[in-house]
């Protein structure tokens, strides 16, 4: 449990940036096993995801990172 409310608040900050680290982390994996052929079939059986999901994650953190 948190010890007061600017822990909290710490611990949120915090749960945001690693958040945003890990969505840039994915998107620049992705990019890089498109890079080497790898077929969204292929990274949705290694991921575990639909490689209709994975492809719409992609794109979207693809848009929110490189906004046009």
């Amino acid at each position: 449990r948190p010890a007061d409310a600017l822990d909290a608040g710490a611990a949120l900050v915090l749960l945001g940036n690693l958040r945003r680290y890990l969505d840039r982390l994915e998107t620049d994996l992705l990019d890089g096993a498109q890079q080497v052929d790898l077929s969204w079939d292929v990274i949705a059986a290694i991921t575990g995801i639909p490689a209709e999901e994975a492809q719409r994650r992609h794109a979207a953190r693809r848009a929110r990172r490189d906004p046009q």
